[in-house]
């Protein structure tokens, strides 16, 4: 890396003079990196830990396995090798805590026993199993970071955050890392911030109610109106085989396809395999080895089709070279939208493409107005259709469903 990018360049200064901090920006812009260096100066400062019980000097909440091993990992590339200093002679470490078995949990604690612990990275119900065994300690966190925490609100992690929260020392510095901003987060980073938290704003709207797409993607939408449903699944169908056929006549592409159901994940997964394809597929619900292996599998190129939930639309920057993305079930919302396509080319110098198919439904009325802006605020062409769309539900046109509150 020859220079910081800009969420580093506007966070690492504030950051080390100590500032409670929002940090929003879109995804892939360089978040993990912001937080984990002036974590390390925290852990600098403070003594060796003394081995007794698991004290870690920073943590890290996460909404899901994947991400909070993800930043654990990323944490330890920095650590491992060369953090042995005078202050902290046997070097600085990061251990992840998720969900599992008794297994699962007795390797968690062996790790943390082993002493590398200066860095936790966790989910929030193995945190607070973790607190009440009496096994971690928080006593000693001075580095508080919430990353996705919209997403961990959504998971209903609430309870656990606040029990975490109010372990921590109060006299902490506290983070909060997410690709949007939302009006329940920030009532969440108010109860939880002590000091007013200093907001750092790259590239998304300055209310942070409304996310943008990163201008490196490619934004393709395919609007499918006036159609029969049978009409349009075999629509989606075709387009989407001819695209992928395409791509994957280069075998640098990996391509991910997102839906919005565990069932549509192995239902499309399976339609791609008997059009001959080879397709896994992921969502929540399957095992964490299962998901673990895919994620390897896909990280190494043994897979290149992965038909997935949003699972990995939110935080996990796995891989970096995603080339291709596909929103198969366009509606729910727009950040879940800004979310799945910022998987596409990562980091710095990445270019990405995203291929996505949008359907009109009443309930979600307010999809195509917000799709559209989010296309003109990227610079992308907007679909004549979809200005349509968007048009007539202005003008009350189109058949709308109200939420019922």
């Amino acid at each position: 890396m020859e220079s910081p990018m800009p969420i580093q360049q506007q966070a690492l200064p504030l950051l080390l003079r100590g500032f409670d901090l929002v940090g929003i920006a879109k995804t892939g812009s360089g978040k993990t990196l912001a937080f984990l260096l002036p974590g390390v100066v925290h852990i600098e400062a403070q003594e060796p830990l003394d081995g007794a019980v698991a004290s870690p000097i920073a943590l890290v909440l996460a909404p899901v396995r994947e991400l909070a091993v993800q930043i654990a990992e990323e944490a330890n590339k920095l650590l491992a090798k060369s953090s042995a200093s005078a202050r902290h002679p046997k070097g600085l470490g990061a251990v992840a805590l998720y969900g599992g078995g008794a297994r699962v949990r007795w390797d968690q604690l062996a790790e943390l026993q082993k002493g590398w612990c200066q860095i936790v990275t966790a989910t929030p119900g193995r945190a607070c199993d973790f607190l009440q065994s009496g096994d971690l300690s928080l006593g000693r966190v001075t580095y508080f970071v919430l990353d996705e925490a919209d997403r961990m609100l959504e998971c209903g992690f609430e309870e656990q955050m606040g029990q975490i929260a109010g372990s921590i020392r109060s006299d902490r510095q506290t983070l909060f890392f997410s690709a949007t901003w939302p009006a329940v987060v920030q009532k969440l980073a108010s109860r939880m911030c002590h000091s007013p938290p200093v907001r750092v704003t790259v590239g998304q709207k300055q209310d942070g109610d409304g996310p943008t797409a990163r201008g490196d993607i490619v934004q393709e939408i395919v609007v499918l109106d006036g159609m029969e449903w049978e009409e349009v699944d075999a629509k989606k169908q075709e387009i989407m085989y001819s695209h992928i056929r395409t791509l994957l006549q280069d075998p640098v592409h990996k391509v991910l396809v997102f839906v919005n159901t565990k069932n549509m994940s192995w239902e499309v997964a399976g339609k791609l395999t008997e059009e001959g394809f080879s397709a896994e597929f992921m969502y929540g619900g399957r095992s964490q080895d299962v998901r673990a292996d895919i994620v390897r599998k896909f990280k190494e190129g043994e897979i290149k089709l992965l038909v997935t939930t949003d699972v990995m639309a939110r935080g996990l920057d796995i891989p970096h070279d995603i080339s291709h993305v596909v929103v198969f079930d366009c509606y729910g919302g727009i950040e879940e939208y800004v979310h799945r396509i910022g998987r596409t080319a990562r980091g710095p110098y990445g270019r990405g493409h995203a291929l996505t198919f949008f359907e009109y439904d009443p309930k979600y009325s307010g999809m195509a107005s917000e799709l559209l802006e989010v296309l003109q605020q990227a610079g992308q062409p907007v679909p004549p259709e979809l200005q349509r769309i968007a048009d007539e539900v202005a003008s009350g046109e189109r058949k709308v469903v109200r939420k019922k509150w």
